[in-house]
């Protein structure tokens, strides 16, 4: 009786197996085809699916940065990786290993040091290069005025967006509304309604749509729609901005990034009129994408150049070890890292004046014992 006990009680299931966890959720009443994370977000409200999504979660770190990273390790220490130049976004690319897919989560950042106790990090990013991009190219004033006031934009957004809701949501001593600062605050509504455009203000850079914004926010796709719909209500500039670079892409079969570099990006796929409607959908997203996150490519190209000419026509005791998109990782002797940071973060600004002559893109420069994002 109680061998039979244990048998029905025991859970012979495969986490690891798509087509037997597909069997379980379908069992447990989740109507879905497949078991990919896209799939099963519109369910993550469900404990059991949420449970399920964290778990495949760390079971990828845990595969891709547990004990078998560890082979990557050479004789003296050190990791190094393989940079591929050519993409058609412009971006660089890492393999074996792939060190742009390390966690930017610093518990995970932390774990590389310079490997010489009288060398240290200094880091610098761009700060939101993609937003001033989009800001500079679609010149819309209320983005311009808030970068330049250093305000903060996603709040600024939240505010036009959602008008009288984002009054009302406004709590005691709301940092936003103190002295008309327009900071960030922690207001428990105001965090919620600023996700909300935060998330369109930077899906703008990768032409996400509905569905896309649906996924992200665990909002219905009606109701993402509204969303996008009252957000372009309140920015047409940038509206107008995407929709020129997209009807650009269609009708020349190619797309460019800011001057003055102005790479090209042909679409393989363009037909002319006869371009199917699938690969029209795919030539539209990738306009409006190229000119965005191209011209920050480009840039960063520029800010290596910068910063790998100084070091050699100075004898400069710095090396350039890492770069993962918008931001470049260096190693400094300790006694030079002060003197370093101050010329490392003028190299940086000094490379975006060339497709933002404003100045207004600013770079994030920070010494560290241990590699951090």
């Amino acid at each position: 009786k109680r061998q039979e006990d244990t048998d029905i009680r025991k859970i012979d299931v495969k986490w690891t197996s798509p087509k037997q966890v597909l069997n379980v959720f379908n069992t447990y009443g989740i109507d879905v085809e497949d078991v990919n994370a896209n799939t099963l977000l519109p369910f993550r409200k469900d404990e059991f699916i949420d449970i399920y999504i964290k778990y495949k979660e760390q079971a990828k770190l845990s595969t891709s940065y547990g004990d078998k990273f560890l082979q990557n390790v050479d004789l003296d220490n050190r990791v190094r990786t393989s940079f591929k130049q050519i993409l058609n976004t412009g971006r660089i690319a890492s393999s074996s290993p792939n060190m742009q897919q390390i966690p930017a989560n610093n518990k995970y950042r932390n774990c590389f040091i310079s490997g010489d106790n009288d060398w240290v990090f200094v880091s610098s990013d761009y700060s939101s290069q993609e937003l001033a991009i989009i800001a500079t190219g679609s010149k819309d004033p209320v983005w311009l005025a808030a970068l330049t006031e250093g305000k903060d934009l996603h709040s600024v957004c939240a505010e036009l967006v959602y008008g009288e809701k984002w009054y009302a949501a406004a709590e005691e001593d709301c940092a936003f509304f103190v002295r008309d600062a327009k900071q960030k605050c922690n207001c428990k509504q105001h965090k919620k309604l600023r996700t909300n455009v935060k998330s369109i203000n930077f899906g703008l850079a990768y032409g996400m749509g509905p569905m896309k914004l649906a996924d992200t926010l665990l909002i219905s796709e009606k109701a993402a729609e509204k969303l996008i719909k009252d957000y372009f209500k309140a920015f047409p500039s940038i509206e107008n901005f995407l929709k020129n670079l997209g009807s650009y892409g269609l009708q020349t079969g190619h797309i460019k990034t800011y001057a003055p570099y102005r790479r090209t990006r042909w679409f393989p796929e363009w037909r002319g009129f006869d371009t199917s409607q699938k690969d029209r959908g795919k030539i539209e997203r990738a306009s409006k994408n190229t000119p965005i996150q191209g011209s920050g490519a480009d840039m960063c190209k520029s800010a290596l150049v910068l910063v790998r000419d100084y070091i050699y026509e100075n004898d400069y005791p710095a090396k350039i070890v890492m770069t993962v998109h918008d931001q470049i990782d260096t190693i400094v002797r300790t006694d030079k890292a002060e003197e370093w940071c101050s010329i490392f973060q003028g190299l940086m600004e000094q490379s975006t004046l060339e497709i933002i002559p404003s100045g207004l893109l600013k770079a994030d420069t920070n010494i560290s014992q241990t590699w951090e994002k």
